[in-house]
């Protein structure tokens, strides 16, 4: 229930495809984590690891961030 839309019902999110909940998890703990990126696909959107960062910081605070300070994500 947790990502559902605001307005949505829970037999929206069950006909989703696997790879769009993923896609909408990914995107729920993006926006937990307090960080603006978002993610539409699990391909050139991920590319640059930055949502992955943030992603296993969302799911385990002792996660180490500073890769986000490389210039080549």
């Amino acid at each position: 229930m947790r990502l559902c839309e605001e307005g949505e019902e829970l037999t929206t999110l069950q006909s989703m495809q696997p790879e769009q909940i993923l896609v909408r998890w990914v995107n729920f703990h993006l926006k937990k984590e307090g960080v603006d990126k978002r993610i539409n696909n699990l391909g050139k959107d991920l590319a640059d690891s930055e949502a992955y960062i943030h992603l296993l910081h969302s799911l385990d605070s002792s996660t180490d961030k500073s890769a986000l300070s490389n210039e080549d994500l």
